[in-house]
């Protein structure tokens, strides 16, 4: 592991930026009624993952809060930032032993106005390992919700774009466009839907969520390979920082 100092350091500075800590960015109401919709099957919210119906609340519930490090005895909901720390951590010793056997990688965010910076950063480290960054589908077209959207690329990492940029979106049909076009990777790093459609294929992935995505923390549960960076995704860019630290330390072997 990185050393106590590093971490704390790390620790506080994603407390203090919102990143962890008491979240800031979604409600208990939101995150609970995310919750129950995932259950339900609301194709906004199980991001390509299958049969989550079959879990009760109060078993997603736990789960969830296992991932995030909730305090469930307190109404605020709530990332422990050794969390976020320890999957990133883990997230970089595992994906150092794939590098090390070269092979493929589909690096992608749903979060193109927060997560470019972070995931662009593991991408850099992949394929400066050896890795080849996939980049398939650049400009094809999708459905995605109520609008054709195309797959486009920034900094290696796959996004869907309109008109105007890259977009924010829960869609799988990213994914599942970019698994069609050629043999599964040997990794994936994403988010939402692109993380869930390749979790749900049994595709390896590092998958960053947030307390209101629970659907990738079902995934995992249901057996999913993979590993998850718990955090508030809807920070700005540069708060990510101690995050990609703690890949970059893991992936050097810490």
């Amino acid at each position: 592991m990185p050393a106590a100092a590093d971490l704390d350091a790390w620790a506080a500075r994603l407390v203090k930026d919102g990143v962890a800590g008491p979240h800031r960015s979604h409600s208990h109401h939101n995150n609970m009624g995310k919750l129950r919709r995932t259950l339900e099957g609301d194709p906004t919210c199980t991001f390509g993952v299958k049969d989550l119906h079959l879990m009760s609340y109060d078993e997603a519930l736990l789960v969830v809060a296992d991932v995030c490090g909730w305090k469930m005895e307190e109404p605020t909901d709530y990332v422990d930032p050794l969390r976020t720390l320890g999957g990133a951590v883990e997230a970089g010793r595992a994906c150092r032993d794939l590098a090390t056997a070269g092979g493929e990688v589909i690096v992608a965010t749903g979060h193109p106005d927060t997560l470019i910076p972070f995931v662009g950063g593991i991408s850099e480290l992949l394929e400066a390992a050896g890795m080849t960054i996939r980049r398939d589908c650049d400009g094809t077209s999708v459905n995605a919700g109520f609008r054709a959207r195309t797959i486009e690329y920034e900094k290696g990492v796959a996004v869907l774009a309109d008109d105007w940029g890259a977009i924010h979106t829960h869609s799988p049909e990213g994914m599942l466009t970019l698994l069609a076009a050629g043999p599964p990777p040997d990794l994936v790093v994403a988010d939402h839907g692109w993380a869930g459609a390749a979790m749900e294929a049994g595709i390896f992935t590092v998958a960053t969520l947030d307390t209101n995505d629970p659907a990738l923390a079902l995934a995992k549960a249901k057996g999913a390979p993979g590993i998850l960076i718990p955090l508030d995704d809807g920070r700005p860019p540069l708060m990510y920082e101690p995050v990609l630290e703690a890949f970059r330390a893991g992936f050097d072997g810490a």
